[in-house]
């Protein structure tokens, strides 16, 4: 990557800055939210917990797979595992991917 002037530095330093505060925003949503549950968030991997740290809140969408056909319908395939419950914590739905349901 190539930065030739001051302001592309800058520029990327609030790019920077914004995927961090958005990184944060994720775990401090879920760790508030599983502050209350009764069970712990399943992990990818196999464990569960009840402070999961922003990365292991990601990884959780890594399978994500929608397909979108040639008039732009979006769809989720039946056989990929949704993390509906790490939604929910985040106050989310599968329409954030521009389906309607799973």
């Amino acid at each position: 990557m190539f930065l030739n002037r001051p302001d592309r530095v800058e520029a990327l330093g609030y790019v920077l800055i914004l995927a961090l505060s958005v990184y944060s925003l994720i775990e401090q949503r879920a760790r508030q939210a599983l502050a209350t549950a009764e069970e712990p968030i399943d992990l990818a991997g196999g464990p569960t917990s009840f402070g999961p740290t922003g990365r292991r809140v990601l990884e959780r969408f890594e399978n994500m797979l929608i397909l979108v056909d040639e008039d732009g319908n979006r769809e989720i395939p039946a056989n990929v595992d949704v993390p509906e419950r790490v939604l929910e914590l985040l106050d989310l739905s599968v329409e954030v991917y521009g389906v309607e349901d799973v």
